[in-house]
């Protein structure tokens, strides 16, 4: 393998500490089927391009079947959404000046709103979750929170109704989380390059808005504790590659570079995971869910993003 296909791995940049950038014109995507099932803790996601411009197929994992919907880029971008640990099938969100929103609906079904679906009338949304509650109207700057009326500054209005339906009403992402006791993150520039100079490449990011509501579990795992984990696998996947070299009558040279094993670095977390690169690998990050101690990772081949569990198929590159 040529030191030019590193340079075409999967650069998942992952830039935990910066604060999202706007995110342009608004986007619209498919609702939710009513049969659709969503559960936590799978983070499992591919992007592939597809024949048409700007549009990408999005793989998620919803944890009974594959949910396959297309997305289409906005400035190159495009938008991914977690909730507690999983990739979330059709999220549906708009953007509208640097502002993320979300359908009133789609949020409820996913947060386990608690609030009487009789109080979604006469544009105005209520959620409840864990204690507090947030209620919004179209008509008002102002948002009710935990009985105390707050004036949104941020937006002409609080509550955006996109097409005048009443069943398409979107809310602020962010203020709505917040309000009910969550977190939201924003990971930008989820990114991949192909091409090596001789067939040309191209760029797309995938901006993703990661939500985490509590409660949260009492126990989780330690950053060196997901360290270890990766250790065994990152130990097993070198194996595999050298014996694979060997049936195929090749050792570690400049063309198939070798590395260690165990240079694994903790780098920052996304929602519930440790992030954590190997050393010459950094385009294929490698996640451990705190909660569960599971396995998830970039994996090279045809996504374009290709997030699934377990340790990185590093083999594939020698092939």
């Amino acid at each position: 393998m040529s030191k030019t296909r590193f340079t075409v791995l999967l650069a998942l940049s992952l830039s935990f500490l910066l604060s999202f950038s706007a995110l342009g014109a608004e986007t619209q995507q498919d609702s939710i089927p009513e049969k659709s099932i969503f559960t936590e803790n799978n983070a499992d996601m591919q992007v592939y391009r597809t024949d048409f411009d700007d549009l990408y197929q999005v793989n998620v994992d919803n944890g009974a079947k594959t949910e396959i919907f297309y997305e289409k880029s906005t400035n190159g971008s495009i938008y991914a959404l977690m909730v507690n640990g999983s990739f979330v099938p059709y999220p549906s969100l708009l953007t509208s000046d640097g502002t993320l929103y979300i359908s009133a609906d789609k949020l409820s079904w996913l947060i386990g709103n608690e609030a009487d679906s009789e109080t979604f009338e006469r544009n105005t949304y209520t959620f409840e979750k864990n204690g507090n509650s947030i209620q919004v109207n179209s008509y008002s700057r102002s948002a009710v929170i935990n009985g105390v009326e707050t004036e949104i500054e941020a937006f002409s209005s609080p509550l955006y109704n996109y097409d005048g339906n009443d069943e398409n009403i979107y809310v602020p992402l962010r203020h709505i989380i917040e309000a009910l006791g969550g977190t939201v993150e924003y990971v930008q520039d989820f990114e991949k390059t192909y091409g090596d100079g001789l067939i040309g490449s191209y760029d797309t990011a995938v901006n993703m808005a990661i939500i985490e509501m509590p409660p949260y579990n009492d126990e989780v795992y330690t950053i060196e504790e997901g360290l270890e984990i990766l250790m065994d696998s990152s130990k097993e996947t070198y194996e595999y590659v050298k014996s694979y070299l060997t049936e195929t009558g090749r050792s570690f040279s400049n063309v198939d570079p070798d590395y260690d094993p165990t240079d694994i670095k903790y780098i920052g977390n996304m929602g519930r995971y440790y992030v954590y690169h190997l050393n010459n690998f950094e385009g294929l990050p490698l996640m451990i869910n705190k909660y569960t101690g599971e396995m998830f990772s970039g994996k090279p081949g045809l996504p374009f993003v290709n997030i699934s569990k377990g340790f990185p198929n590093i083999g594939w590159l020698y092939q």
